[in-house]
């Protein structure tokens, strides 16, 4: 096996305003783990990032969730 796992860490300060920018780093970088910071998600909500799982965590009086999203294992090349 040839893998060799990436992580892609970002305290992007909004989900929403980062999206597609988000979305082309993905695409260059295609990491296994992606690590958000600020993404001002509510607790119910998961970034709907297609082939990643996510967890996530917030802070009881703000909207700075930290998210932790994986790839599927079907997805890892």
């Amino acid at each position: 096996m040839n893998y060799k796992p990436s992580i892609l860490q970002w305290n992007l300060n909004g989900f929403r305003a980062q999206y597609e920018y988000l979305q082309l780093l993905m695409h260059v970088h295609n990491p296994a783990v992606i690590c958000l910071q600020e993404s001002n998600f509510s607790e119910e909500y998961m970034a709907p990032l297609k082939n990643y799982t996510g967890y996530n965590k917030n802070r009881t009086h703000a909207h700075l969730l930290v998210a932790v999203l994986l790839k599927t294992p079907s997805h890892i090349k």
